[in-house]
């Protein structure tokens, strides 16, 4: 699990230039809360679909990364084609941080521990992984 001094730390280094060049994997994991969690405002759901996540949003990250870096930065990238749900409340994620990093470390927990797709994406085998959560705080002002 990240904790948030780590990943400030990481986010203060300058990247070596193989990690910002070259094609890398991603993996992108569309979330729910736990199925009755009231544990922690707002009371959102999940609005997109693996699907629309797979054939219209990474399609667009992919070619924004390839447009960004002149051709030099790509990912191939898989969705997992179900929503994975929460194992615990929001709340007990706050705990790490919130929503940065409880919620990935909860995301990546939950689908590890996911019955039908826990044993087909281990988060290792990627060199990124996106996690959708379910809407944070309202839009808008």
């Amino acid at each position: 699990d990240m904790k948030l001094s780590t990943f400030v730390q990481l986010t203060r280094a300058s990247p070596p230039e193989a990690w910002t060049t070259g094609v890398k994997k991603v993996l992108v994991v569309v979330m729910d809360w736990m199925p009755g969690d009231g544990s922690k405002a707002p009371m959102s759901q999940q609005t997109m679909t693996p699907q629309h996540v797979k054939d219209n949003v990474f399609p667009k990250v992919k070619a924004a990364f390839k447009a960004m870096s002149y051709g030099t930065f790509d990912i191939e990238f898989e969705v997992v084609p179900e929503v994975i749900r929460y194992t615990k409340p929001r709340s007990r994620y706050a705990v790490d941080g919130y929503p940065f990093p409880g919620l990935y470390n909860g995301a990546t927990e939950s689908l590890q521990g996911n019955a039908k797709y826990g044993n087909n994406y281990n988060i290792n085998n990627y060199d990124l992984v996106y996690t959708l959560s379910p809407q944070q705080a309202p839009l808008g002002t």
